[in-house]
C-alpha cells in the first residue's frame, strides 16, 4: 500500500509541477501573442482603409496615365452625342470589377456647345471591357483645379452651392 501512496503522491506532483510550468508559460506567451495578434489586426485595418470593397478610394496621383486614357478610349468605343478630354483621375471603386471616376471636359457634338467639366464614371469589368456609366456635371462656378472640392461631388447627383462657399472658406 505504501507503494501505491508514493506512485500517486509523485504522479500528483508532477501535475501540479507540469499546470505551474504551463500556467507560466501561458502568462507570458499569450501576452506576446496578443501583442502580435493586435499588430496584425492594425495593419490589416491600414490595408482595409486603403481598399475597401464598394467604397471610392482617392487616386494617389491625379496624373491622367496611359492606363487612364485606354480605359476612356476604350469605354468611348459605344458612346456617342459628346467628346471626352480627361482633365485628372480622381479614384476608383472596387466592385466586381472596377469603377473609376475621371474628372472630363465633355463637349456635346451639335453647334455652338460649350464644354462642361463633369465626373465621367467608367465601369471596367474583370475582362477588361469598359462602359460609361455616369455622368456628375460640374457647376461653372465649381473650381475643378480645387481636385479636394471635385472629390467631394463624386457619388452625387445634386450640387449644392451653399457647401461649395463653406469649403472655400475653411
Amino acid at each position: 500500500m505504501n507503494r501505491k501512496k508514493w506512485v500517486i503522491a509523485t504522479l500528483v506532483a508532477g501535475m501540479a509541477v507540469a499546470a505551474t510550468a504551463c500556467g507560466n508559460a501561458s502568462d507570458t506567451k499569450p501576452k506576446e501573442a496578443d501583442a502580435v495578434r493586435t499588430e496584425s489586426a492594425e495593419v490589416q485595418a491600414d490595408s482595409v482603409e486603403e481598399i475597401l470593397c464598394g467604397g471610392w478610394g482617392r487616386a494617389e496621383s491625379s496624373e491622367v496615365t496611359d492606363e487612364v486614357k485606354k480605359i476612356l478610349e476604350k469605354a468611348e468605343e459605344d458612346f456617342v452625342g459628346s467628346t471626352i478630354e480627361p482633365e485628372a483621375y480622381l479614384g476608383s471603386q472596387v466592385v466586381a470589377g472596377k469603377n473609376h471616376a475621371i474628372l472630363c471636359k465633355v463637349t456635346a457634338v451639335v453647334p455652338d456647345a460649350k464644354p462642361m467639366n463633369s465626373i465621367v464614371y467608367i465601369y471596367e469589368d474583370l475582362e477588361g471591357n469598359c462602359t460609361i456609366t455616369d455622368f456628375t456635371d460640374i457647376p461653372e462656378d465649381v473650381d475643378v483645379k480645387d481636385l479636394d472640392v471635385v472629390w467631394k461631388l463624386i457619388g452625387t447627383k445634386k450640387y449644392s452651392p451653399s457647401e461649395n462657399a463653406e469649403d472655400k472658406t475653411e
